[in-house]
């Protein structure tokens, strides 16, 4: 039995003296690093060498470079294979991707190993055993794979995993050595990844219902911790649902979605002219106005107020004013957090406020 023969029975074999196996592994080196010469827009170049190179690959495929490898012969990749630089794969014993396999930076996948006792280990002589990668897989920045093992289909291995053993379909897998913390479900497919978690827009009539139920809810709120901003001037009756209607028709009501849920968090009233700042009439300026926030999305608050912000540059607004009860410091606190500075008063009724502004750009 030859060497190779050895090798591929996953028996022990040299494979350091060998010269079948050294001058196979000469071949596959000098693809590899022919590979490693071309451009990488030269992306027809790049194919045509890994099809050498490689025993099975499909219409569909990336491999960044450097790429390196012992044989190429046993190595097979699925459809929509895609791995970025610096893979390694040392492949005297098969090793076999399934589809839609996703491979980050600096990942190995090494079926070699070497005995344990030195004396056998300096002759040269080591074996190899298979590793099978199923479909739909993403494997993390620097993992790396051992001898033997099998990756199941649906699998996420967390960046810098060391697997020494199988990981099931359907899991989410991390360390060193590698273990399975979760499994995937239904529920990670409604997960929004956005950084923003938050769409702002302008409301549409069906959004109304929500929206006043956010007034509600923060009136009941208001109730429960004693302020008495906006029950006492009877804030629900002097701005009914009808309010908000008129508002939406003409477009001045606006609305923080949470993507995951499409819940309505937050909302808030902008116009471009306000009685409460008459003498700045004509002035390039948002005025806010019912801002209000789901009482249980924290931070929604201050998302509302950047993307109104962000809106009120675009359009070449120069400034965004509101208005705060006199007697709530902690609101007044934050809104000067945010860059609203006090400018002034305004009295309405009962209500005695305190105008800020933040000048934009």
């Amino acid at each position: 039995m030859t060497e190779k023969e050895k090798m591929l029975k996953q028996l022990m074999y040299d494979a350091n003296y060998d010269k079948e196996l050294l001058k196979e592994r000469n071949r596959a080196k000098d693809l590899c690093y022919e590979y490693n010469q071309l451009r990488p827009s030269d992306e027809q170049g790049q194919k045509s060498v890994m099809r050498k190179l490689l025993v099975k690959t499909k219409e569909n495929f990336a491999v960044m470079q450097p790429f390196w490898c012992d044989y190429g012969y046993n190595i097979e990749i699925g459809e929509n294979f895609f791995a970025n630089h610096n893979l390694v794969i040392l492949d005297p014993a098969k090793v076999t991707f399934g589809d839609n396999v996703f491979i980050a930076p600096n990942c190995g996948f090494y079926t070699a190993g070497h005995p344990i006792d030195a004396e056998r280990r300096n002759q040269g002589l080591e074996y190899a055993y298979p590793i099978t990668v199923g479909d739909n897989v993403w494997i993390g920045g620097g993992v790396h794979v051992m001898p033997g093992v099998t990756i199941g289909s649906n699998v996420v291995i967390g960046g810098g995993s060391v697997v020494v053993k199988d990981i099931p379909d359907n899991s989410v897998a991390v360390g060193n050595p590698c273990k399975v913390i979760r499994a995937i479900t239904e529920e990670d497919k409604k997960r929004c990844w956005d950084r923003n978690p938050y769409r702002f827009g302008q409301a549409t009539e069906q959004d109304v219902i929500q929206v006043f139920a956010l007034y509600e809810e923060r009136v009941r709120w208001m109730d429960e911790k004693g302020l008495k901003q906006w029950n006492a001037t009877d804030y629900l009756e002097v701005y009914p649902a009808a309010y908000y209607r008129k508002l939406t028709e003409n477009g001045n009501l606006f609305v923080l979605e949470n993507r995951t849920d499409q819940r309505i968090v937050g909302a808030v009233v902008l116009l471009s002219e306000d009685e409460r700042w008459r003498e700045k009439k004509g002035e390039k300026a948002y005025y806010i106005h019912n801002l209000v926030t789901s009482v249980s999305a924290a931070g929604a608050g201050k998302q509302l107020l950047r993307e109104v912000e962000t809106m009120a540059v675009s359009e070449g607004k120069e400034y965004l004013r509101l208005d705060c009860a006199v007697d709530n410091p902690v609101l007044n606190e934050y809104y000067e957090s945010m860059g609203y500075e006090t400018a002034g008063h305004c009295q309405d009724g009962p209500y005695y406020g305190v105008r800020r502004e933040k000048r934009l750009g």
